[in-house]
């Protein structure tokens, strides 16, 4: 799962974190798939990929308002400057 979520990621740090939220979303659905004839496998590939997928959306968007942040406060005259 963490190779899946690194090749989507790119980033080492991003792919732990989609990995442990995989395994979170693992542990939720034991049960339901205990029923389930499908492999294994092949349902943990998707989900670390949407999941992976997901990280690095939120991750994008972080960036991006932390650039305009940090647009914005460089483009404003300094607290107490006439």
């Amino acid at each position: 799962m963490f190779g899946v979520c690194r090749h989507v990621l790119g980033d080492a740090h991003l792919a732990q974190d989609a990995t442990s939220a995989v395994f979170l979303i693992l542990a939720k659905e034991v049960e339901p798939m205990s029923r389930d004839t499908r492999p294994l496998g092949a349902w943990l590939h998707r989900v670390a990929t949407n999941v992976a997928r997901d990280v690095g959306r939120r991750e994008r968007r972080r960036r991006a308002r932390e650039q305009a942040a940090g647009a914005a406060a460089l483009s404003q005259p300094p607290a107490g400057d006439p």
